[in-house]
């Protein structure tokens, strides 16, 4: 049994599509939907494809709460006759809602089906031992936390089961060579696009968006730019985000383009047609406006585009495609060319083209566009007219600085919170082989984190309160009026190392007399960013903090179960003084 492990999104169905074509098990032409298994007989064994584990008609299972369970036994039950074969598309959701339901099904008769998922839930431990397995062994293990398999004998059958995670690593990570997964398949992508840039009138701001990623640099920018938005969100993107992130960058948001068709072309063509005719100033420049949108900094970050009308500017209101993008976008966060652009925009507000610097930040990059010229030229023109009062003035000036500084950053590389994801990649970098040491400013902020210790308490040691549930030190001496028992936890023997696992970071506590990892926290950019916050030992704060607490609390409480409870104290503080008790 093979099994493809992982998020949605992530290539498992169109996997199954193939494997289907090649060995004939396809849908019938009467099937309006995709079905949950396709089966047949193949060189006189059964082949069970299960397309995607989600499907489960309420018709062909007793409970669907557990209906990979009862595939995985309907299948053993049939091996008893014929060899099986099965290849299973599987969330990870399904494997955790399966295993809940049937720990709480009394007297389940899927022993098998509960080993072979928790096996899927972590490949690591043992889980067949117990039903009677012989002759367990893991052949061709590629340590890379992607691939897992076992073989065992059980009552005189051979199980061989295979589990690949198809979400594991980053498809922005270099696969064999010096181009990443995703970076080629935006490149062949806009390779196929060079027919239509040509045939598209130079203000279209989509023939804009081909041109700035046809070059080698313009597609590194774009490998950069969702790297680092990857990094920042916290989690790795699937091909259906690739997917995404590449049909924004080239055709902008999708919307009701109101047109007769509703063919994005058709809208564009009309909106060009007004930004470029006879109409009123304010009428060409709200066109302009509007098709400013399709353009890819826009689109990528989601930027609001004011709506010059006879009402004045408004904004309405928009989300970034993702969290990690909102994080890395230069007019928010402010990126090393932030100056360089308010300079330009001190231009603007003095009636001056601004393109020059822009265009001296952007030597050798093709984001700077016709239709960026004329949008600019344009909107000078209006806010030196009579009709355009000072409030709309301001707004249309702080929108256009945006609008410049999203463009120069994706057309230098220079982002948001660069420092953050460098530090992040630095870390990757150097275990990239084997765990390591965190860097010593690192370390000692995520210790900070981890462990907090307070000025006024013992050294190397935590001030946990006495048989709390929850592991939370005491926060200040001082506010403790009202005695309080606490225990003394000695944090000085506790290490602090970084390992990979697959695409990610993982931070591991351990100690030298305990050869095992006590605790283990993912060393996000959340957490960098929580890290970061800190200053001479004294805690900061940032959006993310909610988030990461409880993260932080677990590896804290993992760990000091692990430290020896001889070595911990009891103690008794009030009123800024701790005494500990003799016992």
């Amino acid at each position: 049994m093979v099994f493809l492990v992982g998020g949605a999104g992530n290539g498992k169905s169109f996997a199954a599509r193939y494997l289907g074509d090649q060995l004939g098990l396809k849908s019938h032409p009467s099937d309006s939907l995709a079905r949950r298994i396709y089966s047949g007989s193949i060189k006189g064994a059964e082949f069970h494809l299960l397309n995607d584990a989600t499907i489960a008609p309420s018709k062909d299972y007793e409970n669907q709460d557990a209906a990979l369970a009862e595939d995985l036994a309907k299948w053993w039950s049939s091996s008893k006759d014929t060899p099986v074969r099965s290849f299973c598309c599987v969330n990870r959701g399904i494997i955790s809602d399966e295993i809940r339901a049937l720990q709480q099904m009394a007297g389940s008769a899927h022993l098998l089906s509960l080993s072979i998922l928790r096996w899927l839930a972590n490949p690591e431990e043992g889980h067949f031992e117990a039903l009677g397995a012989e002759d367990l062994c893991s052949p061709g293990a590629d340590g890379s936390h992607a691939a897992h398999n076992i073989e065992f004998n059980l009552d005189g059958r051979q199980i061989r089961l295979i589990a690949l995670a198809v979400d594991s690593h980053s498809l922005f990570a270099p696969d064999g060579s010096e181009t990443s997964r995703a970076q080629a398949l935006f490149s062949e992508l806009i390779s196929r696009f060079g027919a239509v840039r040509d045939q598209r009138p130079e203000l279209c701001p989509i023939r804009a968006n081909i041109q700035q990623w046809q070059t080698g640099e313009g597609i590194q920018a774009w490998q950069e730019l969702l790297s680092s938005a990857e990094i920042a969100s916290g989690r790795l993107y699937s091909y259906r985000d690739v997917w995404g992130a590449a049909a924004l960058s080239v055709l902008g948001p999708r919307a009701d383009y109101g047109s007769v068709h509703g063919e994005l072309l058709d809208h564009v063509d009309e909106l060009l047609g007004v930004a470029a005719g006879n109409a009123e100033l304010s009428t060409r420049l709200a066109a302009l406006v509007r098709l400013s949108r399709l353009r890819a900094h826009s689109a990528l970050f989601r930027a609001p585009s004011p709506i010059v009308g006879a009402l004045g500017t408004e904004y309405p209101p928009a989300t970034p495609i993702h969290a990690g993008l909102a994080l890395v976008d230069p007019a928010v966060w402010r990126s090393t060319d932030s100056r360089s652009v308010e300079a330009a925009m001190q231009r603007v507000a003095m009636g001056e083209l601004p393109s020059g610097d822009a265009l001296g930040l952007l030597s050798g990059s093709l984001a700077w566009s016709p239709f960026d010229a004329y949008l600019e030229e344009t909107l000078l023109e209006f806010l030196e007219s009579p009709g355009c009062g000072d409030i709309e003035r301001r707004r249309l000036v702080s929108w256009y600085g945006a609008y410049v500084a999203r463009l120069v950053g994706i057309g230098t590389s220079t982002y948001g919170n660069a420092e953050i994801i460098k530090q992040w990649r630095r870390c990757k970098r150097s275990c990239a082989n084997k765990p390591v040491a965190l860097p010593s400013d690192l370390e000692r902020s995520i210790r900070s984190l981890i462990f907090p210790q307070h000025p006024d308490g013992p050294a190397n040691s935590m001030l946990m309160p006495a048989f709390s549930v929850r592991a939370e030190p005491i926060s200040s001496l001082k506010d403790q009026v009202h005695p309080r028992l606490v225990e003394v936890v000695p944090i000085s023997a506790v290490s602090l190392r970084v390992r990979t696992m697959g695409g990610r970071l993982l931070i591991e506590c351990y100690t030298s007399e305990n050869a095992g990892v006590i605790g283990q926290l993912a060393l996000d950019f959340a957490l960098l960013r929580e890290a970061q916050s800190f200053s001479e030992d004294r805690s900061g704060q940032t959006e993310s903090t909610a988030y990461i607490e409880p993260r932080i609390e677990r590896c804290r409480s993992s760990s000091i179960a692990a430290i020896d409870h001889a070595q911990q104290t009891l103690a008794v503080v009030a009123n800024g003084r701790h005494e500990e008790l003799a016992i």
